[in-house]
């Protein structure tokens, strides 16, 4: 992909991203989503959605800077764990306004990189060795699938991990 057709394709799925958040009621809200191992109602997956699109922003500017990318033993539970953890008392307004402005950054970090940045691969704790522009691609399903399982529990659905 491109580098202009992946920058639209964040800025548009970024827009998706908080125009249906802004649509949910307080009940889906209050909702348990996900409920094995930590509970995370939507307030921590939008906070969750804070603390990966800065993660991403380092990963991929250590991988185009010829960084690795995180290391073999790094524990993705334990991050999201903290991470979620130091932004859930924020306000839903905060998160959402945090959440922009991080897309926003990481579009513009995209801007800067050439064919060739996007080409480098480096490690991602979850799906190994790939490469800039995959991971970009996985930034932005990476909430797409989030937003599948909030859609799951406001069709009558439990949500699942």
């Amino acid at each position: 992909m491109d580098k202009d057709r992946l920058i639209r394709r964040l800025s548009d799925e970024g827009e998706k991203v908080v125009h249906f958040l802004q649509t949910l009621g307080e009940d889906t809200w209050q909702a348990e989503i996900y409920t094995d191992g930590e509970v995370w109602k939507v307030h921590q997956i939008l906070a969750h959605f804070v603390s990966v699109e800065r993660a991403f922003q380092w990963l991929t500017a250590d991988i185009v800077s010829g960084g690795r990318g995180t290391p073999n033993d790094f524990d993705l539970d334990r991050f999201n764990h903290e991470q979620v953890a130091q932004l859930q008392e924020s306000s839903r307004a905060e998160l959402i306004e945090a959440f922009k402005s991080e897309r926003a950054a990481t579009m513009g970090q995209v801007s800067i990189y050439s064919a060739d940045d996007l080409a480098k691969i480096g490690n991602h704790p979850w799906f190994g060795q790939v490469s800039v522009s995959k991971l970009l691609k996985l930034l932005y399903r990476h909430n797409q699938l989030h937003l599948r399982d909030i859609r799951r529990y406001r069709s009558g659905s439990s949500g699942t991990s």
